[in-house]
């Protein structure tokens, strides 16, 4: 399978009929992102891709300037799973990098196994807030609630579907 057969497959799933609308697309870019990192690992495609946060919005881009923003990165060019939440265009966003990069302040790529748990404080998160078990939001379907990373529902738009309904798998 190619990248961009792969890449249509995650969206003809769950990830990705959750992320058409608009309201259900805000504030799933983090977990979604990973989602499809997961998906492109089980295929063998994830050579090269990189989790980038975007953080600090520009007000003039149509961006918050308190939010982020977490999308893939894939040989330059942005693989943006939730982009229907600015654009109000159902589907993924693919565009080059430094398009999205514009409508930010700082931009970070993220290794979402780092560091090492025996290199942290707290062993059950790691870097800004990703578990370890984080390729688990791939099987758990939106909004990637798991056992050890409840989604805060209560913090999205009372427009979005998740919006107070996520539930921990084996509460």
């Amino acid at each position: 399978m190619d990248l961009c057969a792969a890449i249509d497959d995650f969206a003809a799933g769950p990830w990705g009929a959750a992320t058409r609308d608009r309201w259900a697309a805000a504030g799933l870019c983090c977990r979604a992102s990973l989602a499809l990192f997961a998906h492109l690992e089980q295929r063998g495609l994830a050579d090269g891709v990189r989790v980038v946060r975007f953080t600090f919005g520009k007000p003039q881009a149509d961006r918050n300037p308190h939010a982020n923003h977490w999308v893939l990165e894939i040989a330059g060019e942005a693989i943006d799973v939730t982009a229907a939440q600015f654009d109000h265009l159902p589907g993924i966003r693919r565009s080059p990098i430094a398009d999205e990069a514009v409508r930010w302040e700082l931009a970070t790529v993220i290794d979402p196994d780092d560091p090492p748990a025996d290199e942290r404080p707290d062993p059950g998160l790691r870097l800004h807030g990703i578990v370890p078990r984080w390729r688990d939001v791939l099987g758990a379907g939106p909004p990637g609630v798991i056992p050890d990373w409840p989604y805060p529902c209560e913090t999205l738009d009372p427009r979005s579907p998740w919006h107070r309904r996520a539930v921990i798998p084996g509460a």
